[in-house]
């Protein structure tokens, strides 16, 4: 993997189904304990990642850029963490509306295929024009052909403002 890249995404360019969710170090889906070797965190949430459990050696693997050869663990069996396969999903724009002064309600169509399966907590990779692309986490019912979100306007976010604008 190129230089500056995270644990996560060198995992998952190797084929790996590592545990993640919004690759943005929000969430805390990706929380893993470095076993081995020097990291780099980027910034992240202290509700994902507090500093007590950074002082126990627990790193998220979306925002660790190792600084040496480094070895992860993750934490937690296989039966805590639900495998949903990635996929791609094309969507229709049903509505955009105001939910409060700062929060969009976002309301997309599947077109074709099946429902989408996740859990709670899952984020989805929304895709706008001429927009960057970030995750958000669905505020809809897993297994129903319509996805919802709950946007809030981030200052200074370009993903939000192309949304607001709506």
């Amino acid at each position: 993997m190129p230089h500056g890249c995270s644990i996560l995404d060198a995992a998952l360019a190797d084929g790996i189904a590592y545990p993640h969710g919004c690759r943005s170090g929000r969430c805390g889906s990706c929380k893993s304990r470095l076993v081995s070797g020097e990291v780099d965190l980027l910034e992240h949430s202290r509700f994902a990642l507090s500093d007590d459990e950074k002082a126990q050696g627990l790193i998220l693997a979306c925002r660790a850029i190792p600084r040496t050869d480094a070895i992860v663990a993750w934490l937690g069996g296989d039966e805590e963490t639900p495998s949903h396969p990635r996929r791609r999903l094309n969507c229709r724009m049903d509505a955009i509306e105001d939910a409060t002064h700062d929060i969009k309600h976002i309301r997309l169509s599947l077109v074709g295929g099946d429902p989408l399966a996740f859990t709670a907590g899952q984020y989805a990779r929304l895709t706008f024009p001429d927009a960057p692309t970030p995750d958000y986490s669905m505020a809809s019912v897993p297994g129903e052909r319509e996805l919802e979100f709950h946007i809030r306007q981030v200052p200074g976010g370009a993903a939000t403002r192309r949304i607001h604008v709506c």
